[in-house]
């Protein structure tokens, strides 16, 4: 399998994923792009850059502090 047809199987497996969650869903070739993959993509990064950010944190390169519900990430000062 090149590289362009693992690409093709991967979005498909994408839009699967979605279809199993919402299996009611329908949408045009643009919606899909643009709320199916997008959000499932943005999920996905958001996981992603969490765990990145505790790797940060636990590397001591970026601290983290309360900020109501959420937690602010900055560049940890060295005084």
């Amino acid at each position: 399998m090149d590289s362009d047809e693992e690409e093709v199987v991967a979005v498909a497996r994408e839009i699967e994923n979605y279809l199993a969650v919402h299996p009611r869903a329908a949408d045009s070739l643009e919606g899909i792009t643009r709320w199916w993959l997008m959000r499932q993509r943005i999920h996905y990064e958001l996981d992603l850059v969490e765990a990145a950010l505790r790797h940060l944190c636990r590397k001591g390169v970026v601290a983290a502090s309360s900020l109501g519900d959420d937690e602010l990430y900055s560049l940890r000062r060295q005084d």
